[in-house]
């Protein structure tokens, strides 16, 4: 029970870290433009930022180990306002 507690928890890290470089780098990035609220998950081995900010709500889906931006939209906070005109 003891080697599989030990693996799983290998596993967990070594995971985290190759998040952390890329991930860490645009979380910082959203937070010096003025984005709040910000959400990362991983899902089939890319992970997906979400923030709110000064220009309305971001969503990110990124490569993990390399950084790249795969999908990057922004919903204009004017919008969702002019929706609601109709």
């Amino acid at each position: 029970m003891q080697t599989f507690k030990i693996s799983a928890l290998a596993v967990l890290l070594s995971t985290t870290m190759l998040i952390a470089g890329p991930v860490e780098d645009k979380v910082a990035e959203l937070e010096a433009a003025g984005y709040t609220d910000i959400e990362v998950e991983t899902e089939d081995g890319l992970v997906e930022i979400e923030a709110t900010g000064p220009d309305g709500e971001i969503e990110i889906l990124m490569d993990p180990e390399t950084g790249e931006i795969l999908e990057e939209e922004l919903e204009d906070e004017d919008e969702d306002d002019d929706e609601d005109d109709d």
